[in-house]
């Protein structure tokens, strides 16, 4: 990780200061994000309905896994647009504090938007190979075949999704290349596998949540989500990756010093 944005040590009381602060700044974050957040919840919301209906015909609901993924795509880079530009004025809320909302949103598209785009299609790749291939394999009725097909596509998941939830943290932390990022976020990946997984499930909980309630209460979970919630969900992310980035810098710095004091 090349030039920092930001250098200070103690920033952890400023930072909950500014969020105490600032509550109607983040629930103008929450509401910018809305537009981009519509079309991936519409379409989770139509492909429930779609499931439901279907019921029990396996090769209908096969079909069904397949557009829902398919459709599922360009909702989810539409979405990417809009988190590029709602992390990056979540970030500039814990520094600076109330400072040109929509200023800051639009800042965040122009720097990360492609990258988040990037991002957010390997996610999108990874979940649809982890969601279709045992439905494919359940379709020829091998148990072996479903079993070794299931671990292997919920592995691939779990080297997929988390560094590329790293990546997008440090896309507004870290001044570096698209390569830098990408391969930093293995790096620190393999540092602490554990808890960046359950960091990264936590903050995936609302939308798995979404699939096992009925209809209504996933209406109502998603208002509730979107209008309040994914805003202090990112700022969750935000302290915990800057945290986590610097305990890394200090860490190596340490070593380094050791190095320079050893020989």
């Amino acid at each position: 990780m090349s030039k920092r944005k930001d250098k200070s040590k103690s920033y952890e009381d400023k930072w909950f200061k500014n969020i105490e602060q600032n509550w109607a700044s983040i629930l103008y974050g929450n509401a910018l994000l809305l537009p981009f957040t519509l079309p991936i919840i519409a379409w989770l919301v139509i492909c429930q309905c779609y499931s439901a209906l279907l019921g029990a015909a396996s090769q209908a609901v096969g079909g069904g896994m397949v557009l829902m993924c398919l459709g599922l795509l360009p909702c989810a880079e539409i979405y990417a647009v809009g988190l590029a530009g709602a992390v990056w004025l979540n970030k500039c809320i814990l520094y600076d504090g109330n400072m040109g909302i929509l200023k800051r949103f639009a800042e965040g598209i122009r720097t990360n938007a492609l990258k988040y785009m990037l991002f957010v299609f390997l996610m999108w790749l990874s979940s649809s190979l982890a969601m279709i291939t045992p439905a494919l394999y359940s379709l020829i009725g091998n148990a072996i075949l479903f079993g070794v097909g299931s671990v292997v596509a919920i592995g691939q998941t779990l080297l997929i999704i988390p560094p590329m939830c790293l990546a997008m943290i440090q896309c507004v932390f870290f001044e570096d290349k698209l390569r830098l990022h990408l391969s930093n976020a293995y790096k620190l990946y393999f540092i602490r596998p554990f808890k960046t997984i359950g960091a990264t499930l936590l903050s995936m909980l609302p939308f798995t949540l979404c699939m096992f309630l009925p209809f209504i209460w996933q209406l109502a979970f998603w208002v509730v989500y979107v209008v309040v919630g994914v805003s202090f969900g990112l700022l969750f992310r935000l302290i915990r990756g800057k945290m986590y980035f610097d305990w890394v810098l200090a860490r190596s710095d340490k070593a380094q010093q050791n190095n320079i004091e050893n020989n």
